[in-house]
């Protein structure tokens, strides 16, 4: 998936659920990568799966904020409800 198409449907999601307003730039990727550097304890990994190749500058500068280990833990652990099928049509 190309990132212009996720951010596009991240948006159209957030704006239908009342949210946008409230969450400033990129904050799917923000989360993503402080949770995942947290949890898993590999910067240079989390970079090249957000397309970083050259340096961790980017992932620090713009993307990751300090998150508790055990708060990504959490952050992992998470899992949609179950929705009947009935119900989601």
């Amino acid at each position: 998936m190309r990132p212009f198409i996720a951010r596009g449907w991240a948006i159209t999601f957030c704006a239908s659920a009342g949210v946008l307003d409230d969450w400033g730039k990129d904050p799917i990727r923000k989360s993503f990568a402080s949770y995942h550097v947290s949890m898993f304890q590999n910067p240079a990994k989390t970079a090249r799966q957000m397309g970083h190749i050259d340096t961790l500058r980017t992932l620090y500068k713009y993307y990751v904020v300090f998150v508790a280990r055990s708060i990504a833990s959490h952050y992992w652990a998470l899992r949609p409800s179950a929705v009947p099928v009935a119900a989601a049509a």
